[in-house]
């Protein structure tokens, strides 16, 4: 593999003098979403000094719209856009014409025509608003084309570096996202799908059996009684990675600025081991999840809150972020103190589960992208997802023998955390694998105060766990019985009020770097 990076762009990145027309999609109709979404990639396609910027002032159910922060971070000026027709005439000079699709009467012809947007230099255009296409060529209709069929005839010209899988309305064929990464996938030309239906492959297989591994899907998938599971296991065993994109917008353009990221802050001193001391990380979630950190933001609840700076924290965050977003990325590096720490989200390069016999070359690739990543970036520790996994050493020891690894920590699929006192630390290549030991959220019904109690009394318990190194997954989702969002963030600083009044010095919090290192010195010490 002679590509460190397994997001392979075609593009170049955009000259000096751009400018930005930026675009509300919130009172926007979901069809008008798609044209807009899919104009933009083909304009970045372009490379021109003009190009879109989107951002939905309906930004429930976070505080602020994040678009607006990254679009202040880019530093290049910008006008608001006067309306759907108004900005197609303005850059109709990039276009051929359109692509109809009929998305009520055959929901795949949405996808097949965000497929071929940036292919025909052509924007979606449902049959619903077809008289609002101001003066646009019809460059082909596919509004009775199925799957199949597009499959059978573009294979060719569908891009062989990603795909983007956009879930539907469960028991439906639907869609539920007419923005998000559709600009990114018109730009690079990648198919876009729906699940794995389809004869007599599914569009899943037959997608990833085109691409060039390790290759990402970039969305999300159908869910079902156990989650992400089923496609998750599934990409890993045909050779990819997933990275979980189905809300992020304006990677098109994010991709293509002329931006370098920008290493993490080098770690602190090498912490101190005192032997009989209790030591404790907070790991927050969802690292994975680059449309999550993309619509977050600063919000006040996550790297927007008060709390941060005043104690140790974990962020898992994804490779993806450095190679397509390298502003938000460099605002999370120029913006942390000491307090931050950073880790690469599960499972490495992208996620996937512990099936890695079912393609070990791949598996093999991904591991090499991960460390190429880690080298570069700085960033020390990673997150690995398993389900069942902690003995799988095939699947977890490739991670530690990285040399740019200095260690890792596992979260149990079904719930996250290794809560039995009998998993401790496993050892390879000198470097250790930590299991995710502590809960700390509301998830299955758990009130925040329970949540709290049980790690407090496992932290300051006579015979602690796993010889007194503790990693706390907090759960940056979860909710509580009312159906309103936990702040992980007081969580944590009220979690560790209550430690320091109960165990006094007895426990210290570190950063998830730190813990790593005070498992390897008390290992040593041993």
């Amino acid at each position: 593999m002679t590509n460190p990076s397994p997001f392979r762009l075609a593009n170049k990145p955009f000259p000096s003098g751009l400018s930005f027309i930026v675009m509300d999609l919130a009172p926007l109709k979901p069809t008008e979403q798609v044209l807009i979404s899919a104009l933009q990639g083909i304009v970045a396609l372009t490379g021109s000094l003009q190009q879109i910027f989107t951002i939905d002032s309906n930004c429930a159910p976070y505080s602020t719209d994040a678009s607006l922060l990254w679009l202040k971070e880019t530093g290049i000026q910008h006008t608001a856009a006067t309306g759907v027709q108004n900005l197609i005439r303005e850059l109709e000079g990039y276009l051929v014409g359109y692509i109809l699709y009929d998305q009520q009467n055959n929901p795949d012809s949405l996808n097949i025509a965000t497929s071929l947007a940036g292919v025909k230099a052509a924007v979606p255009v449902d049959v619903s608003i077809e008289s609002e296409t101001a003066g646009l060529a019809k460059v082909l209709d596919v509004s009775k084309m199925t799957y199949d069929q597009f499959w059978s005839s573009h294979q060719g010209d569908m891009s062989t570096n990603l795909a983007v899988e956009l879930d539907p309305i469960p028991g439906d064929s639907q869609p539920t996202v007419y923005s998000g990464p559709r600009d990114f996938a018109a730009k690079s030309r990648a198919a876009v799908f729906y699940g794995n239906t389809g004869s007599p492959l599914g569009a899943r297989d037959r997608v990833m059996r085109h691409l060039v591994e390790p290759a990402p899907i970039f969305g999300w998938g159908p869910t079902d009684s156990m989650g992400e599971y089923a496609f998750i296991k599934d990409v890993g065993g045909n050779g990819g990675f997933y990275v979980a994109a189905n809300w992020a917008r304006n990677l098109s353009v994010l991709s293509s600025l002329a931006v370098e990221p920008k290493p993490v802050p080098a770690p602190r001193p090498r912490p101190v081991y005192t032997p009989g001391k209790r030591y404790v990380a907070f790991i927050m979630s969802d690292g994975d999840n680059l449309q999550w950190i993309l619509n977050r933001g600063n919000d006040p609840q996550w790297w927007g809150s008060t709390v941060r700076g005043t104690l140790p924290i974990g962020w898992t965050i994804p490779p993806a972020l450095y190679y397509l977003a390298p502003t938000v990325w460099n605002y999370l590096v120029r913006t942390s103190t000491g307090e931050d720490g950073f880790v690469v989200g599960p499972s490495g390069i992208g996620y996937r589960f512990g099936n890695v016999s079912d393609n070990p070359k791949a598996f093999s690739d991904q591991c090499a992208c991960l460390n190429a990543f880690m080298r570069d970036s700085g960033v020390q520790t990673v997150s690995i997802f398993g389900y069942d996994n902690w003995n799988t050493t095939e699947y977890w020891q490739p991670y530690l023998e990285q040399a740019a690894v200095a260690g890792a920590f596992y979260f149990e699929y079904d719930n996250w955390i290794m809560a039995e006192s009998n998993y401790c630390t496993q050892w390879h290549n000198g470097k250790p694998l930590i299991p995710a030991n502590e809960y700390l959220g509301t998830f299955q019904d758990h009130t925040e105060e329970e949540s709290k109690a049980t790690v407090l009394a496992d932290l300051c318990a006579a015979s602690p766990k796993n010889s007194g190194i503790f990693a706390v997954y907090v759960d940056a989702w979860a909710t509580d019985g009312s159906g309103s969002k936990n702040n992980p963030m007081e969580l944590m600083r009220d979690l560790w009020t209550s430690v320091q009044e109960q165990c006094g010095d007895t426990v210290e919090l570190v950063t998830p770097g730190e813990l790593v290192q005070l498992a390897i010195l008390a290992k040593g010490s041993g």
